[in-house]
């Protein structure tokens, strides 16, 4: 005979820097928000971008929903979300999007693509989205990880938005145009963001470097 043992699903843990900031997506499981926490999806329209969705404490983020996450706990810190059952569907005006492993975005000439981070002085104030490569132009997207796309007819006739900083809130997102907030955004191959590069290989800019 045999014995059919059903193992507990795995919690999954997010490492949360200083700014008490982090992007999230899992395709497959659907997560709870802890404490002290909250996640949301955005939207843009005409090149301004606005919180679309909002996943308080213990709501829970559907399986394939990108997210921001913004925690109030002391950071740096690691946030547990535990597996549940999302009752509502994916948001659809959701402009974020995630990978489940470290991937090169495909590129899309449509489209202008940002990652969070902060601007080239590491202002802990700045954190935001930011063209992660010249142009906007697709990057590496870390594993589970959420990144941003905007169409670039939304700019029509504007200069288009390098950043959206988001000032301490997201609900009061400000575009920024001038190219010298562009981060030089450093990645261990964890997906975790880092000062410097040293020995070893780095996602830098969206490109994989050697050190």
């Amino acid at each position: 005979s045999y014995k059919i043992v059903v193992m507990p699903s795995p919690d999954v843990q997010l490492s949360v820097g200083t700014t008490g900031y982090a992007t999230l997506y899992y395709s497959n499981y659907d997560l709870v928000v802890p404490e002290n926490t909250v996640a949301y999806t955005f939207r843009s329209e005409n090149g301004a971008l606005t919180e679309s969705e909002t996943y308080a404490e213990g709501k829970v983020i559907p399986a394939g929903e990108a997210v921001v996450v913004y925690t109030t706990n002391d950071v740096p810190c690691t946030l547990n979300f535990k597996q549940g059952t999302a009752l509502a569907a994916c948001d659809t005006n959701n402009q974020l999007a995630g990978t489940d492993e470290e991937t090169v975005i495909a590129p899309d000439a449509d489209y202008y693509f940002y990652g969070l981070s902060l601007n080239s002085s590491n202002d802990i104030n700045s954190v935001g989205f930011y063209w992660m490569v010249a142009d906007g132009a697709a990057f590496t997207n870390g594993a589970h990880k959420a990144y941003l796309k905007i169409r670039k007819s939304e700019f029509a006739g504007t200069q288009p938005a390098k950043a959206f900083a988001f000032n301490g809130t997201t609900t009061g997102v400000e575009s920024v145009e001038s190219s010298n907030n562009a981060p030089q955004a450093i990645y261990d191959l964890t997906g975790r963001r880092v000062s410097k590069a040293e020995k070893g290989v780095y996602i830098i800019n969206g490109k994989k470097v050697i050190k």
